[in-house]
């Protein structure tokens, strides 16, 4: 008993001695760990940020995109369906593009364990978990960039910085992006090892994992990893050709284990409006300080801007000291570190120059999130200034002081400037902006001077210094994310009331397909996170087809949105609206033919569309002949279209009214087109533009504005406001059922609000009026009807179902267009054609078909082959690395 029980207690002290000894060797990425960890917990349960109360993270574009597609992703693992397809936004697309572009992350999957109702809170501790892996992962980098592990609290605050940088704090809110911002330090301390111990394992995991995740940010680290390579010190000739080969092999075997999410989802972006994006020419965004300001300390987050001069920049003011006391350090190599300079300045000259920051975006314009790029900066600064301190740490002269005491002039210097050449963008003024970064570098600099003196002092200020990092960081994090902070308890009420609306309905309609729309919804993309099939999307894999058809039948859509207020009968004809979810203050459907309130509940109301098609249903051949236009002229597009499809009738007409138009703020200079058209110029007061006629005939009457600028939109009848909003420019409004005498206005007025693009002083307006005919809608709807796909069983990915077609007559499916889509008669299939540029058509022939429709994702088959042998491959690397390994430990052993 004696010897078990010494056994014992020896065994638990070599554990204890073994659990310390571990900790020692990976305290910086612990602690790194531990107190970024404190730090967003304990700010989210002191601001209350979901699940700890009512704030939250989950804003803007991760409210209105990841939010809803995460609800998606938890309906669908929930009930089994297929990720081929999804049915909730833009009448249906492809889902893999749009999962591995949003929610691929593994982390993702845990939605399912979570009721629908807490995916705010879930999105809020997503966040912190990966902020606090990203201040681990680059801690774990700095502890071992040099090739072997080396501590230090310098290391722990560095780390902190990386990942409560403003990059973090203003880009939280695209979720997706962070799990690459998470292993990037991962990627390149895995190229280390892979080309200077031959060891590629970390590389090849961590960069497939980033593509995984993310294929845009990740895209973004493969250029920079060209670059790295490039820059890197080879020694020969021969190096270089060496690891240029190993460096291309594993970096084509990383993207091969993932080809599937690689391969589909390019295809998707093919089919996205912006794949069609020009190639710019070179040009100056502006003044360079515009993006430098973004360095000193309470500088505002950016979000979203439509200044393409700024950045997330800020990672601790220590960093400006450091980095220009690099410049005068001696030590390592004088090349590699003038590559490194000159890379740095290529990614700041990036922030402001068209070409560079094309090519940074993958060939792509920065819509609204500016330098998406700029977390490479950060990493950058950060890696110089663990430099700097390794340096400083070797050093014991006070003479080799002087570069970090030329760093701080330089750094003085260098605030001084900006504050004369901008304003600094932050809560505080310039010049309080400025005192507080010229205190810092004083006390930075004389921190810095104690490791010139004896080794207790020095380790006292190593200490000082970093907690003191620490505090800028952790201080400016607190300001930085509570700006970023919005509430959503009214909203997720809102959301959670019209989401038991919506069940009901359902539950109480056993058709087993059809659309609805969320006419006054909270969320952009509405109808994904309540699981409903619609129109409405935004979407960046959105598909390019059907937002330029509605774009050219009246409706405002963007590149990755289509507004769903904006969704006119005739669309919800063909499309299968059935229902209308809309509040009781919204009268656009009141007095429509075919439109009958259903059901009310409180403040909202469920509006039935009986003119509504099934998925399919016979059209005339003659569709063959109809084409876009690609000219904005809405009454030949929908007449058009029309008379192709059914019956040879015009159901809507353009009316040129007695217009009378009042300025005031701007001055106008009228067109010569036979509508209304003029151009405006802001004179700097605030604009008002009225235009107002009184209704010659009674009919449903629609006007739409189109211009450039992103005015304040207000439609008037009879003095009484019909609609009001920003996103009425360039899209049909519908006024209602008016009668002679009626006054109409038009107000165009300044967004004093949320813009979403670029406003100038100067805009070409163009005024439409319409008027439908009401009763030609129903009857063209009508005719539809005789010839309707019967469906049988529906899943997300699979269909079938029957139709009779007369002669002359294809089947029509309000399906966009996707060589994914494969139809099947007795086993056979069927070839399917474009139809109307858009949507989805098959050639029967006359009579009664069964039918089965598949979706498999165009180039799936392909990639999971590439990704299998890849797979393959990589585990065949490990056996002969780990059999490599044993031979040289038994060589050594018999030595």
């Amino acid at each position: 008993m004696f010897i078990v029980s010494e056994m014992t207690e020896k065994l638990n002290k070599r554990i204890a001695f073994g659990f310390a000894d571990w900790v020692y060797k990976n305290y910086t990425w612990i602690c790194s760990s531990l107190i970024t960890a404190f730090f967003m917990f304990g700010f989210m349960k002191y601001f209350k940020v979901s699940p700890f109360g009512f704030n939250t993270f989950n804003n803007s574009d991760c409210f209105h995109q990841i939010y809803p597609m995460l609800a998606v992703l938890h309906d669908k693992l929930r009930s089994g369906e297929s990720l081929f397809y999804y049915w909730n936004s833009g009448l249906g697309g492809d889902f893999l593009p749009t999962y591995f572009y949003y929610i691929s992350s593994p982390l993702n999957l845990l939605v399912y364990f979570i009721d629908k109702s807490d995916i705010d809170g879930f999105i809020c501790i997503l966040v912190a978990v990966k902020t606090i892996i990203s201040s681990g992962t680059f801690g774990y980098f700095l502890s071992r960039k040099n090739g072997f592990v080396c501590n230090s609290v310098f290391y722990v605050a560095l780390s902190c910085a990386y990942a409560l940088s403003n990059y973090m704090s203003g880009y939280y809110l695209d979720l997706m992006w962070l799990d690459t911002i998470m292993v990037f330090p991962l990627i390149i301390l895995g190229y280390n090892r892979m080309i200077k111990e031959h060891k590629p394992m970390l590389y090849i995991i961590s960069l497939a994992y980033s593509l995984f995740c993310n294929y845009y940010i990740s895209y973004i680290v493969c250029v920079f990893l060209i670059i790295w390579f490039l820059i890197d010190d080879h020694k020969s000739p021969k190096n270089f050709f060496f690891n240029g080969l190993r460096f291309a092999l594993f970096s084509i075997l990383s993207a091969a284990m993932v080809a599937v999410p690689l391969i589909t989802s390019y295809i998707g972006i093919t089919k996205t409006i912006s794949n069609d994006e020009s190639i710019v020419s070179h040009s100056w965004y502006g003044n360079i300080f515009f993006v430098l300001r973004n360095v000193f300390i309470f500088s505002n987050p950016i979000s979203t801007s439509y200044l393409p001069n700024v950045a997330n920049l800020y990672c601790g003011s220590f960093c400006i000291l450091f980095v220009f006391s690099y410049i005068f350090i001696k030590n390592g190599n004088f090349l590699s570190k003038v590559k490194r300079l000159c890379l740095l300045i290529l990614l700041i000259i990036s922030m402001n120059e068209t070409v560079l920051n094309f090519i940074w975006h993958g060939f792509h314009i920065q819509h609204s999130v500016p330098n998406r790029f700029s977390f490479l900066y950060i990493f950058l600064v950060l890696l110089i200034s663990s430099e700097v301190f390794d340096f400083l740490s070797d050093k014991k002269s006070v003479k080799e002081a002087l570069p970090t005491i030329i760093g701080t002039g330089f750094s003085l210097v260098f605030s001084f400037v900006s504050y004369f050449f901008v304003d600094y963008d932050s809560f505080l003024s310039s010049h309080h902006v400025l005192l507080l970064s010229l205190v810092l570098f004083f006390l930075y600099e004389i921190l810095l001077l104690s490791q010139f003196s004896r080794e207790q002092i020095k380790k006292l200020g190593r200490i000082i210094i970093s907690v003191l990092m620490l505090l800028e960081i952790l201080i400016n994090a607190v300001f930085s994310y509570k700006i970023s902070l919005d509430q959503l308890s009214f909203a997720n009420e809102f959301i959670n009331y019209f989401d038991s609306i919506i069940s009901h309905v359902e539950t109480n309609d056993d058709e087993m397909f059809y659309r609805s729309e969320v006419a006054d919804g909270v969320i952009d993309n509405e109808n994904a996170y309540h699981g409903i099939k619609g129109i409405g999307s935004f979407n960046s894999t959105s598909n390019k087809d059907f937002n330029v058809f509605l774009y050219f039948f009246g409706h405002h859509t963007w590149k990755n949105r289509i507004h769903n207020s904006q969704i006119s009968e005739y669309i919800n004809s063909i499309c299968g609206v059935k229902y209308i979810y809309s509040i009781e203050a919204n009268k656009d459907y009141d007095d429509f033919l075919s439109y009958n309130v259903v059901y009310r509940e409180n403040s909202i109301k469920v509006i039935k569309n009986e003119d509504a098609l099934s998925l399919g249903f016979g059209v005339s051949n003659r569709i063959r002949d109809y084409k876009l236009d690609y000219v904005y002229d809405l009454e030949e597009e929908i007449n058009g279209f029309v008379q192709k499809t059914a019956i040879e009738k015009d159901i809507i007409k353009e009316i040129i009214p007695n217009y009378d138009v009042s300025v005031y703020g701007c001055e106008i200079e009228n067109g010569d087109k036979d509508y209304l058209n003029f151009k405006y110029k802001n004179l700097g007061n605030e604009k008002n533009i009225v235009i107002s006629y009184i209704v010659e005939d009674d009919g449903q009457y629609y006007m739409d504005t189109r211009e450039n600028n992103e005015d304040m939109i207000t439609y008037k009848v009879n003095d009484e406001i019909i609609r009001q909003s920003i996103w009425l420019t360039n899209g049909i409004s519908r006024l209602g059922k008016l009668k002679k005498g009626d006054k109409v206005e038009l107000i165009i007025s300044d967004n004093t609000g949320k813009s979403y693009q670029a406003n100038d002083n100067i805009s070409e307006v163009n005024v439409f009026t319409y008027i439908i005919d009401e009763k030609a809608v129903h009857e063209y709807a009508e005719s539809l009807k005789h010839n309707q796909l019967q469906l049988k069983a529906f899943s997300d990915a699979e269909f079938s179902g029957s139709v009779n077609l007369d002669k002359d007559q294809l089947l029509f499916l309000s399906i966009p267009y996707d060589k994914g889509w494969h139809v099947y008669e007795n086993g056979k299939e069927i070839k399917t054609e474009k139809l109307a540029d858009t949507f989805l058509g098959v050639d029967l022939g006359e009579g009664n078909h069964e039918l089965t429709f598949k979706f498999v994702p165009e180039g799936l088959y392909i990639s999971l082959f590439i990704s299998v042998v890849a797979w393959i491959s990589f585990i065949i690397l490990i056996v002969l690395m780990k059999r490599q390994y044993q031979k040289k430990q038994t060589g050594e052993s018999k030595e």
